[in-house]
C-alpha cells in the first residue's frame, strides 16, 4: 500500500501551513482566543474561500468529496500550528452528518452555507447520562400540527462558539414499536438556537475553545432525514480527524522540545548533551512514529462497517494516550515555563486533553476495543 500523500493532500497541507504562518504570528493566537466565538471570523472566511469546508461533502452536493486521508492531511497541519478555527466540530462533524442525509431543500441550503462559511452549525447529541455511548438518547420529539417539538437536554455541544443552529438527536416521545432498538429510533432535527424554549449556556473548555449546554422545552424543529448509521460513520471519521490533529500537535511539541534542550544550558552544557534526556526524547520520537502508523491505518479503515470503526476506536485510544504522555514530557522538560501562556507547549497539552476525550477517553475506548475484539474472536 502506498502511504505517500497525494498531490492534492500536499497542497492542502501547504495551504494550511501558509494560512497559519500568515495569521498566527506573535500573540495573534491569544487575541483570537479572546474573541466571542473563540476564533477569528476573518480567518474562518479565508478557510471557506480556500475550499477546506467542502472537503467532507460529496461532489454531487458541490463539495470536494475528500477521503479520510485528505482530512488527515488538513488536520495534522492544523495541529502543528494549534489553529483555533472549529473545523473539527463544524464542517467535519455537523457538516459531514448533514452531507450524508438525502437531498432536500433544507439540507441543500445548509450545505451551501457551510461550504461558503456563512452558516455555523453544531451537532447537539451528547447527553450526561449516556457518557460516551452514542447510541443512548433520551431527548424526545413529538408531532404537532405545526411540526416536530423537542424536549430534553444536551451536553458538550462541541465547536458551538459561533453556531446559530444545531442538529439535535431525539427519539419518539411514545414509540409505536416496542421491539425497535433504541438506536434505530434516533432521528435528527434542525433547531434554531434563538427559538422559543431554547436555553443555551456557553462555556470554555480546558483549551479555551467554546462548547455549550442546550436545554430544550417544547422547541419547534425541522425534521432531517438522517439515521443512526449516518452518525456512526461520521463519528468514526471525526475520531480520525481528532487523532490527526493530536499527531500534528505531537510533532510541534517534540520539535519545540528538541530545540529547547539544545539551547538550555545546565551544569555548564546544553540539556541535550545528557544521555538521560536523549533517551527520553528517543522514546517520544518512537511514540510519535507509532502514532503516525496508527493514523495511516485509521485513514485506510472502512468507517461504514463495524470492523473498521472498531479499529478506529482502538487506534484513537493508542494515539490519545501517547499524545498526552508526550505533551506532559514536553512540559516537564521545559520546566515551569512550559505551562505559561507565552509558550505553545502548555497550549498544546490543553488541546490534547480535550481531543483525547472526544467521543471517548482512552480507558473507555480501550475497554470498547477489547470487548469488540473478544466478540469477533467468538
Amino acid at each position: 500500500m502506498d502511504f505517500d500523500p497525494t498531490e492534492e493532500q500536499v497542497l492542502f497541507s501547504q495551504m494550511i501551513d501558509r494560512f497559519c504562518q500568515d495569521r498566527y504570528g506573535d500573540g495573534q493566537r491569544g487575541q483570537y482566543l479572546q474573541e466571542p466565538w473563540g476564533f477569528s471570523a476573518d480567518g474562518w472566511q479565508i478557510l471557506a474561500e480556500s475550499g477546506v469546508f467542502a472537503l467532507p461533502i460529496g461532489e454531487d452536493r458541490g463539495g470536494l468529496g475528500g477521503s479520510p486521508a485528505d482530512t488527515v492531511s488538513v488536520m495534522t497541519a492544523f495541529g502543528r500550528k494549534l489553529a483555533l478555527e472549529p473545523l473539527l466540530g463544524g464542517p467535519l462533524l455537523a457538516g459531514a452528518l448533514l452531507a450524508r442525509m438525502p437531498e432536500s431543500p433544507l439540507v441543500a441550503s445548509w450545505i451551501d452555507k457551510i461550504i461558503e462559511g456563512s452558516g455555523h452549525l453544531a451537532l447537539a447529541h451528547a447527553e450526561a447520562a449516556a457518557r460516551f455511548r452514542i447510541d443512548q438518547v433520551t431527548t424526545k420529539f413529538s408531532e404537532s400540527p405545526s411540526g416536530p417539538i423537542l424536549d430534553g437536554k444536551k451536553t458538550f455541544v462541541f465547536g458551538a462558539g459561533a453556531a446559530s443552529h444545531f442538529i439535535v438527536s431525539a427519539i419518539p416521545h411514545a414509540p409505536a414499536d416496542k421491539t425497535t432498538k433504541d438506536q434505530d429510533s434516533i432521528r435528527f432535527f434542525l433547531v434554531d438556537g434563538a427559538a422559543d424554549g431554547v436555553v443555551r449556556t456557553d462555556y470554555r473548555l480546558t483549551d479555551g475553545s467554546i462548547a455549550c449546554e442546550l436545554s430544550l422545552s417544547s422547541v419547534p424543529a425541522q425534521a432531517l432525514d438522517g439515521r443512526f448509521g449516518d452518525l456512526e460513520a461520521v463519528v468514526a471519521t471525526n475520531r480520525i480527524a481528532a487523532s490527526a490533529e493530536m499527531v500534528g500537535i505531537m510533532e510541534m511539541l517534540l520539535d519545540a522540545t528538541v530545540d529547547y534542550v539544545k539551547t538550555r544550558v545546565q551544569f555548564g552544557q546544553p540539556l541535550g548533551k545528557f544521555q538521560v534526556i536523549q533517551h527520553r526524547l528517543a522514546d517520544l520520537y518512537t511514540s510519535l512514529e507509532m502514532c503516525r502508523s496508527h493514523l495511516a491505518a485509521m485513514a485506510a479503515a472502512d468507517c461504514a462497517c463495524d470492523e473498521g470503526r472498531h479499529q478506529i476506536i482502538g487506534s484513537k485510544a493508542f494515539i490519545a494516550e501517547k499524545a498526552r504522555t508526550l505533551a506532559e514530557e514536553a512540559v516537564q522538560l521545559h520546566g515551569g515555563m512550559g505551562v505559561t501562556d507565552e509558550l505553545t507547549i502548555g497550549h498544546g497539552l490543553k488541546r490534547i486533553l480535550v481531543l483525547a476525550t472526544l467521543w471517548g477517553d482512552p480507558d473507555t475506548d480501550l475497554m470498547t476495543y477489547a470487548q469488540g475484539t473478544a466478540s469477533q474472536a467468538v
